[in-house]
């Protein structure tokens, strides 16, 4: 929490609280902006009774600070668009805020420490079970979006390369015979396919003792 003060200091955010009961319950704080009197941040005066909410939803609203939200939770939203990007502000935000109280590598070590549950890295955290749930639901998406964007590209490497073969074909000897249609019917559509029938004078170059290669010749 004291970090999170410190940082409050140093960009010279202004923090207020007051009364959130006018609010639906799930709004615990606000950030806004303007130009004349700079950032703001409002959280309810019912966190001060409640410590690692408080430190969540404060490095929550911190984080729209630094991920510079293009809405305000104060305007009336009437079209998808807004909607959409009040979501991204959000996603923006909780990703600045479960970073600085859980960071990657602290997560890693604890849950390598035997804490695997959402309630026991809550607590090693200090933070809520649902902060905890939010943050390790945000790491897994960017997880399965980092693999997807790798496979993506090494897809995209591989259709770059020049093969000489599209298809290798491997058989036991007792089948050779359908595995020779095999390749006759993928030769008939332009695959480039390996078949050592196909090959049989280049393989047998290689392996051709010195002498016969000159006969060969």
């Amino acid at each position: 929490m004291d970090k999170l003060l410190e940082i409050i200091g140093k960009e010279k955010i202004d923090l207020k609280y007051e009364d959130f009961s006018v609010f639906p319950e799930d709004i615990h704080g606000l950030y806004m902006c303007d130009s004349q009197i700079g950032p703001v941040i409002v959280l309810g005066k019912h966190l001060e009774n409640s410590r690692r909410l408080h430190k969540c939803m404060l490095a929550h609203e911190i984080g729209h600070y630094f991920s510079e939200p293009r809405t305000s939770i104060l305007t009336v939203h009437t079209s998808s668009n807004l909607r959409i990007m009040k979501n991204q502000d959000e996603l923006k935000a909780m990703r600045w805020a479960f970073d600085f109280l859980v960071p990657w590598e602290d997560l890693y070590d604890a849950i390598n420490a035997g804490h695997q549950t959402s309630f026991e890295l809550a607590e090693y955290f200090d933070v809520t079970e649902w902060f905890m749930g939010k943050g390790l639901e945000f790491y897994y998406q960017l997880i399965q979006y980092e693999i997807q964007k790798n496979y993506e590209l090494a897809l995209k490497e591989a259709q770059i390369v020049d093969y000489k073969y599209d298809v290798a074909l491997s058989f036991a000897g007792e089948d050779r015979n359908y595995v020779e249609r095999v390749a006759k019917y993928l030769d008939s559509y332009k695959v480039k396919v390996f078949f050592d029938q196909f090959e049989r004078s280049d393989l047998l170059g290689q392996f051709m003792p010195p002498p016969l290669k000159a006969c060969d010749r």
